[in-house]
């Protein structure tokens, strides 16, 4: 016969033997759980408001994240249109000390400069 452990219920299996490691861990955090619930209970209702106002602040924050990544990705993709398609066929046609194959970097900077600027 097994003898059961009074020390810790959350332990043993209710054959009376031992757990492996995940369920013991998954049901000791049960443990703190019950004891939080317990002496903290009063303190549910302000934890549960705290952690609705943040998932609005979140998730808008969120959506000024992928809008400015979405401009930045058309941003760069207009330079490179540029450096690829445009400024070889077009800029040596205006004038001719203008390089006919600058370097994605000079044309990306020269964005960045004209977006600073404009």
């Amino acid at each position: 016969m097994v003898k059961r452990s009074r020390e810790r219920p959350y332990a043993t299996n209710l054959n009376g033997g031992m757990l492996n490691k995940n369920i013991v861990i998954i049901i000791n955090m049960k443990m703190i759980q019950d004891l939080i619930n317990k002496y903290l209970g009063r303190t549910e209702g302000f934890s549960t408001y705290v952690s609705e106002s943040g998932n609005e602040e979140k998730s808008y924050n969120t959506y000024l994240l992928q809008f400015y990544l979405i401009v930045i990705a058309i941003r760069l993709a207009f330079v490179f249109i540029v450096w690829k398609f445009l400024w070889p066929n077009v800029m040596p046609k205006i004038a001719s000390n203008i390089k006919a194959k600058p370097t994605f970097v000079s044309l990306l900077g020269l964005s960045m400069i004209y977006s600073l600027l404009f």
